[in-house]
């Protein structure tokens, strides 16, 4: 089979009671928030028990015949003929994928068939060139983060308009319900939601190398307009990177002009470990590239959960971001947000509504400016009836307390107990 590696097989206590799979992976560590009622199976941590190796042996060869002979697809017999053997003894009927990419979950259900439950979940908005009906096929139930034209032409399986998951987490265990409903206060907080990230390098690399500040603002501009006039070609990430900078540089304009206070909320520090020296790294890599923009700024940084808990503390700030689906949660807690895209936008217009007072979708830093002014005036009340009129494929689903307890019913997961996120 496969050699052994540390951590790569967890062995399972047979006498525990399970009431479910999760089926990774799970680079959010969303079962981390649930009790340990269930077994975590995933390419590289394989649960096994001594007591049914043998079944798990003859089951390994049998499965050969059923997927098609490479290396990724023994990676996912060797798992499988280790987990069904487990599935079986203890009666288990509920398989969970976090995100709807998991091959484990879809191979379970393909050699299961009607033995088991398998649910699956959108974690985060979805590219207009992704093949969505592949993803979501397989599924009995499935949980939506956002409008999906298509679901009529998938059979069997059953949709939930469900929205942002870490969002359930984060309001009902640090018992915030109450901030969807919460009124707007005038402030002065701009928060800017950081794209930063691995494709800054690249644009880094090919235009940016060794200039000091001023020459990168000016090399950053004549690269726009060489990018316009389609003299100089850039890749999508590029594209995107290129982007953000112009964002960045628009708000340290505003802010320099009008005194605005800007908050960043991290981006590359969520998913790393903030002991290991790579996030050292990182972090202190993103911060000088802020450092060439602003002057004053206060940095959210923390892993997923708790730095949605800390934007949810920011209900009077004006939200501005180019295309993170941070920002489509947070506008779906009904938070002020605006999506300033010039270049990205044309990528997936789906994500973007030009007719909305919350997208701003070509170059202009005055109507950046303005757009600030005329929803900071936005009253709670004004503020939902503009939401109301954007296009269905604009925003995330708004987070329902009755269909957070129907996904834990249904799922058989317990979430932890409240929880105070510092």
């Amino acid at each position: 089979m496969i050699l052994y590696k540390k951590s790569f097989f967890k062995e399972v206590d047979l006498n525990k009671n399970y009431n479910c799979i999760i089926s990774g992976p799970d680079p959010m560590h969303y079962k981390e928030q649930f009790k340990t009622n269930f077994i975590f199976a995933d390419l590289n941590q394989n649960p096994y028990s001594k007591d049914l190796l043998l079944k798990s042996f003859f089951l390994f060869f049998k499965l050969i015949f059923k997927f098609k002979p490479n290396y990724r697809n023994l990676r996912v017999i060797l798992t499988l003929s280790l987990i069904i053997p487990i599935i079986k003894k203890k009666s288990i009927k509920k398989i969970i994928c976090f995100f709807d990419y998991s091959r484990l979950g879809k191979a379970l259900k393909k050699i299961l068939k009607k033995e088991i439950v398998l649910i699956g979940f959108q974690h985060s908005m979805r590219a207009s060139n992704m093949d969505r009906e592949n993803l979501i096929k397989g599924f009995d139930y499935y949980f939506l983060w956002d409008h999906y034209k298509h679901k009529n032409k998938i059979k069997n399986c059953k949709f939930i308009n469900f929205g942002s998951l870490k969002s359930y987490i984060v309001l009902e265990r640090g018992k915030k319900w109450n901030y969807l409903e919460k009124k707007f206060k005038k402030n002065k907080n701009l928060v800017l939601i950081s794209s930063y990230g691995n494709i800054i390098d690249e644009i880094e690399e090919r235009f940016l190398k060794n200039l000091s500040k001023n020459e990168r603002i000016s090399k950053i501009n004549s690269i726009y307009k060489g990018f316009m006039s389609k003299k100089i070609k850039l890749n999508e990430r590029e594209n995107q990177a290129l982007e953000f900078f112009l964002l960045c540089y628009a708000i340290s304009k505003i802010i320099k002009k009008y005194n605005f206070n800007l908050i960043i909320i991290n981006r590359s520090a969520h998913s790393i470990d903030y002991n290991s020296e790579k996030f050292h790294k990182i972090s202190k890599k993103e911060k000088e590239y802020f450092n060439y923009f602003f002057e004053n700024y206060k940095i959210l940084g923390s892993d997923h959960f708790r730095r949605l808990d800390q934007a949810l503390k920011l209900k009077n700030s004006i939200f501005i971001t180019n295309i993170s689906s941070m920002g489509k949660e947070l506008f779906a807690l009904n938070y002020k947000v605006i999506f300033y895209s010039f270049l990205g936008y044309k990528l997936n217009p789906d994500y973007f509504d030009i007719k909305s007072i919350f997208c701003l979708l070509k170059r202009d830093d005055q109507l950046l400016l303005n757009k600030i002014k005329k929803i900071s005036n936005l009253s709670s009340n004004d503020f939902k009836k503009e939401k109301r009129k954007v296009k269905k494929t604009f925003p995330s689903f708004v987070p329902d307390k009755k269909k957070f307890k129907f996904f834990l019913s249904l799922s058989s997961l317990e979430l932890k107990k409240k929880i105070k996120f510092n």
